[in-house]
């Protein structure tokens, strides 16, 4: 049976689907009791590839880890990736009825003012977080709660979801017999759990690439200022190497992980994988080749990204890479830094059984869910709004 702060989240990737439950353990390491992860079909450019297998996909995800623990989960956490987001920053300000000190509900009625997508066709406010909040004295500051002021402004960060997107979950999982769902950014939950708060009040550059698609993002305090997502990951090197020697897609997913980027390698070089018991051999420069030229594309496309991206980001501050999309594929990370002339870092989970950047996305909606139980009030108040 599971306790009272066990939560339930439900990553939906571009490869898999996978639904953690479980709580976090005081020394900030996570207990998961039962989880089921699933591959699919996944999307791309904002639209399921197979949206009829949905339903019966994320179902067996809930039944198998109900059968696991023995009991009915009643909410699930939900992340939503970022090709059905988008980010929206807006400076905001409201005067309080007398000079006093800053309580919860002044920093509600901030962020419900500058909350306009209500009533919007198109998308529905999910998350909403502070970069930085001034007071009264042009202080800049993190935190104004206690704080004496007669007006507070915030630049605000709301991370907009598709309302499509939230329609056809929420009527599958009500389908499955759970009530309660509520939504949360998968890129913001990855960036608040990846870094810690000194590094995030000095900005992070996030780059997830996953097995179909990425998200580029700038985070800065408690929210995002730049959020771009983008249909080209991992199983586009595959897919490039399966089209360009004519050889079966299992081969290339082998081939993927064996090959080294910062190898100069010559004719006589070759990669071999073994599938069924068969040995194949490759030649080692056409796969660089192929395998290079995707890279140096998904670097193109980041590069345009951050080239529309008003905020600042200084040449001296690292990209950092998270997710499964290149992870294993030696000398990737290296050809990104080289083409975009920046320093390009892989960062993963603190958590020693899960220290993959492949479930950056999992355990950073796993720790936003378990943070708005009871336990985590004050924590939920400061970042986490509707």
């Amino acid at each position: 049976m599971f306790g009272v702060n066990d939560v339930a989240a439900l990553d939906i990737g571009s490869e898999k689907i996978t639904l953690f439950y479980g709580n976090k353990s005081v020394n900030d390491t996570f207990n998961i009791k039962a989880s089921s992860s699933i591959p699919y079909a996944g999307f791309a450019e904002g639209e399921w590839l197979d949206e009829e297998s949905l339903s019966s996909i994320i179902k067996k995800a809930v039944e198998d880890v109900q059968a696991v623990s023995k009991n009915k989960i009643r909410k699930l956490f939900v992340g939503v990736p970022g090709e059905f987001t988008t980010c929206v920053v807006k400076e905001v300000e409201i005067r309080l009825d007398r000079r006093r000190r800053v309580v919860d509900s002044d920093i509600d009625e901030l962020y419900d003012k500058g909350n306009t997508y209500k009533a919007h066709k198109r998308y529905a406010t999910i998350n909403c977080a502070a970069i930085y909040y001034v007071l009264d004295d042009n202080r800049r500051i993190i935190e104004p709660r206690g704080l004496a002021t007669e007006k507070v402004k915030a630049l605000v960060s709301y991370v907009l979801c598709e309302r499509k997107f939230a329609k056809k979950i929420n009527e599958i999982v009500q389908s499955i017999g759970i009530d309660e769902i509520e939504f949360v950014s998968s890129s913001w939950a990855e960036a608040m759990y990846l870094f810690e708060d000194d590094q995030r009040d000095k900005s992070v550059l996030l780059l997830d690439v996953g097995y179909i698609t990425s998200s580029v993002m700038l985070a800065r305090g408690d929210g995002l200022l730049y959020l771009s997502s983008f249909s080209c990951g991992g199983a586009h090197v595959t897919g490039d190497l399966t089209l360009g020697l004519d050889i079966p897609y299992s081969h290339a997913e082998q081939l993927k992980t064996r090959l080294d980027l910062n190898r100069n390698v010559s004719v006589d070089d070759k990669y071999q994988v073994v599938v069924k018991g068969q040995q194949y051999t490759y030649s080692a420069v056409e796969i660089n080749e192929i395998a290079k030229a995707r890279i140096s594309f998904l670097a193109d496309i980041v590069s345009k990204c951050l080239d529309i991206c008003e905020y600042e980001y200084p040449a001296h501050m690292p990209l950092y890479i998270t997710g499964g999309g290149l992870f294993g594929m030696r000398g990737a990370k290296e050809l990104l830094s080289k083409s975009l002339n920046r320093s390009v870092e892989f960062v993963e989970p603190r958590d020693p059984k899960f220290a993959k950047p492949y479930f950056s996305s999992t355990l950073g909606l796993m720790d936003i869910a378990v943070k708005h139980t009871d336990a985590f009030e004050g924590f939920w108040k400061k970042i986490f709004r509707k």
